[in-house]
């Protein structure tokens, strides 16, 4: 989790860093949260670190919505944020290219099953 060494000044000068957090801020408190599981703070903030952390593991590809999604039920089957970080790098190994920005693995996709 380098990102949370991040000062508030390193912070007001790396935009890319305040626009993935704030996506992700925002995409986690919509995510599933019809389950228990998320009836404990700790487990919507394990979802949002997972994500943060995974924006800069991968940081070409970053954050995406949709991404929560994801990695949701293997946080709710696996309940450890670092099997779950691992676990969800290696389903975004496979599918990562459906977030990229271009759609290309999208396209291919569609186009294969057309």
């Amino acid at each position: 989790q380098q990102w949370t060494s991040i000062t508030a000044e390193q912070e007001s000068h790396f935009k890319e860093f305040r626009d993935r957090r704030w996506r992700i801020e925002k995409d986690v408190v919509r995510t599933d949260r019809l389950y228990p599981f998320y009836e404990d703070e700790t487990n919507i903030t394990m979802l949002n670190d997972i994500l943060l952390t995974y924006s800069f593991y991968n940081f070409d590809l970053g954050y995406c919505q949709g991404m929560g999604d994801l990695l949701s039920p293997l946080l709710m089957l696996l309940q450890d944020e670092v099997d779950a970080f691992w676990a969800f790098a290696c389903v975004m190994d496979s599918l990562g290219g459906n977030f990229n920005r271009d759609e290309n693995a999208m396209q291919w996709q569609l186009t294969a099953i057309g």
